[in-house]
């Protein structure tokens, strides 16, 4: 069975000449493997031995000060009659054993496995997944509430007391732990990629139903064999999924309902007419952009040189021939259908340490290489120039003139699903531009993002305005040429969408959110890797610090844009002296 390592001496002379590592991510079901594993007698005694707290409790109880020490005393006494030894690890555990083992950080996946060797012989892997991740992060988000790991007899494991008192619903923790495994598995998934790996995968749902069909399959990767009559013992762990586990995924999957990737469709107006065309559900009623059978998520637009209204739930748009400006200039519009472009719905709402939406796999797979492809295009032709004062980073401004995957970002359509996500009456303009952090770039230093801009009145025929260097006003300071109509904004909505960065683990380069500016920039509240196809959105408040954190490693890439919104509202919300105006 999975037993904590005793140090009796037993089989003290085995070494193996066959490994196995289970790769998991929590709540996966591992100790239920590693218990059938252990109880079958020939494949060793596996566990959670590379991690840093089995180290030093096992260290500390046999007397062991280095880790050499520790791992041959694990090796020799858990290595099965058969020569097999094996272990489960996690991501983040077996990246800090990599660096013990190496004496270096970071290390490369294709390095590892010379390193592992070592102490591994002809290393095998079993990669134990779960389709169903709500329902893992719920147990996950249990667990860290409660510090309950498993329902058995006897604890596997060194562990803390539980406190089942602190249990209870928590959207955000819910939310950050769906982010957090989806990150875990893709850490494995991008291993196994660089390495040629092709591991044995055994999903939670299957071992639940058919645990001794895993430990058959486990048995034969490793080209052992159980007797035909093998009939396992009862595990000694127990399912924790509960009545709890159910309720809590109802109430999840409610909260998602008033989720970001709802859209709703706008009403139409021709040109020149007072008669509204409406679009297939006049009712503006919501629209799941990732359903195949979803009408087009298109927003022509409704408005001139005023004020784009905001589509709110439950209301229609109604707009009258008076409301049309004079004619808008000859500007390209894009035509962008989010519903075929969209790709995970779990677009998660955060509250600390302020407000914030993070999203993973935001666009289908080959709407997101385009994209990417455009960025690196752009960045390997030499178009990106450093025009940002006290900020160290090459940029790339968006206008209504750029064309490709790239206009998505200047669309009515992207534009309203920002504001009906964050919940923002946005005026329609919009600052978009491409940032290249070099390798070593210097951090950033806690901002808010609650600067005024300065925009032409160069309305598109959708309503939108995209800054653009061209019509000679400065987005910071405005225009002295008075012939030019300009209207001053504020910044309503900050996206940060990480693309064309490095496949290979990042190092350096997250985004950190803090609680005040005064907090170490090393010290974030929350850290936001800068992983590719990835965003995170907010609205500009006084308290939506955030900054750059230095890149030793790899160069960091992202798209950055701005949704804004009136003067007075900001004014009227927090005081004219809490938008941070820029200095000269």
């Amino acid at each position: 069975m999975t037993a904590a390592i005793k140090p009796d001496g037993k089989d003290a002379a085995r070494l193996p000449v066959r490994s196995y590592l289970i790769c998991a991510t929590p709540r996966t079901g591992s100790y239920l493997l590693c218990d059938a594993l252990s109880a079958c007698g020939i494949a060793g005694r596996p566990t959670e031995y590379l991690s840093v707290g089995y180290q030093r409790h096992w260290s500390d109880k046999w007397g062991l000060r280095d880790l050499p020490s520790y791992l041959r005393r694990v090796v020799e006494t858990t290595t099965s009659s058969s020569g097999v030894f094996g272990a489960k690890t996690h991501p983040w555990q077996f990246d800090h054993f990599v660096r013990q083992l190496s004496g270096r950080a970071p290390v490369r996946y294709a390095d590892r496995p010379q390193i592992l060797a070592r102490w591994f012989p002809d290393l095998h892997y079993v990669w134990l997944k779960r389709r169903n991740k709500l329902r893992q992060a719920i147990s996950y988000a249990k667990s860290l509430q409660t510090n309950v790991w498993w329902d058995a007899d006897a604890p596997p494991a060194p562990y803390d007391e539980p406190r089942p008192e602190a249990l209870r619903f928590d959207f955000e923790l819910i939310s950050q732990s769906v982010a957090r495994l989806v990150e875990e598995e893709d850490m494995w998934r991008r291993y196994f990629r660089a390495i040629g790996v092709s591991p044995l995968v055994i999903y939670y749902e299957d071992l639940v139903v058919d645990p001794l069909g895993a430990l058959r399959s486990v048995i034969h990767t490793l080209e052992l064999e159980l007797p035909s009559d093998y009939a396992m013992p009862e595990p000694r762990f127990r399912r924790q999924a509960d009545g709890i586990t159910e309720r809590w995924e109802r109430m999840y999957r409610a909260e998602l309902t008033r989720g970001p990737y709802e859209i709703r469709r706008r009403v139409t107006v021709r040109r020149g007419s007072s008669d509204p065309v409406k679009s297939p559900d006049s009712r503006g009623s919501r629209v799941n952009p990732t359903a195949g059978n979803a009408a087009p998520a298109r927003s022509r637009a409704t408005v001139g040189a005023g004020p784009v209204t905001q589509l709110r739930p439950g209301t229609d748009l109604e707009t009258k021939a008076t409301d049309w400006q004079p004619e808008p200039p000859d500007l390209p519009v894009p035509e962008v259908d989010l519903s075929s472009i969209l790709g995970s719905r779990l677009w998660m709402r955060c509250e600390s340490p302020f407000p914030h939406v993070y999203a993973t796999d935001v666009f289908e797979p080959k709407t997101y290489a385009s994209i990417s492809d455009q960025f690196e295009g752009l960045l390997s032709g030499g178009h990106f120039s450093r025009s940002i004062p006290g900020y160290d980073v090459t940029a790339y401004t968006i206008t209504s003139h750029t064309t490709g995957p790239l206009s998505i970002f200047t669309s009515r359509s992207w534009h309203d699903m920002l504001a009906q996500m964050i919940g923002v009456n946005a005026t329609g303009e919009l600052n978009v531009a491409l940032h290249h952090h070099a390798v070593g770039s210097q951090s950033g230093s806690p901002h808010n993002d609650l600067n005024p801009g300065w925009f032409a009145e160069k309305r598109r025929s959708d309503g939108i305005v995209v800054q653009d260097p061209a019509d000679n006003c400065d987005y910071r300071y405005g225009s002295e040429n008075v012939q030019l109509q300009t209207v001053e904004r504020v910044r309503a909505v900050a996206v940060i969408m990480y693309m064309a960065n490095p496949v290979t683990r990042y190092w350096g380069g997250e985004t950190g959110l803090y609680r005040s500016t005064s907090d170490a920039i090393d010290k974030p509240a929350r850290v936001i890797p800068p992983l590719n196809n990835s965003l995170i959105a907010f609205e500009c408040t006084p308290y939506s610090f955030h900054a750059f954190i230095h890149n030793p490693r790899t160069a960091r890439n992202c798209l950055v844009m701005w949704l804004h919104r009136e003067k007075a509202e900001i004014v009227r919300r927090f005081g004219g002296s809490s938008i941070v105006y820029w200095a000269r």
